[in-house]
């Protein structure tokens, strides 16, 4: 089921949020976190639309894995490594129907 993905996605994207608050770099990224978790929301209400639900479980996984690697690749967000290596097997999992 492709809800799981983004319910991971707009999860991890809030908690990077709030962990970042006492973090110099929260300034930088409070906006952007907001908004993307928000644009999860409705990605998600808009690939509901989309008939066959394999199309709608790959687009879900390809979404968190992008997330997922952009987030794990960026230098503030080191100290979250290990929160983004326990949701990769989600992505992995969920795109194999």
């Amino acid at each position: 089921m492709y809800l799981f993905p983004f319910l991971a996605a707009f999860l991890l994207i809030k908690h990077l949020r709030k962990s970042l608050q006492n973090n110099p770099v929260y300034p930088k990224w409070d906006k952007w976190l907001n908004s993307f978790s928000w644009i999860t929301v409705g990605v998600f209400f808009s690939i509901e639309s989309i008939s066959g639900e394999r199309i709608a479980d790959l687009i879900a996984a390809v979404y968190l894995v992008e997330i997922l690697a952009y987030i794990y690749n960026e230098p503030d967000f080191k100290g979250s490594q290990s929160l983004i290596n326990a949701v990769f097997p989600l992505a992995l999992v969920s795109g194999r129907n």
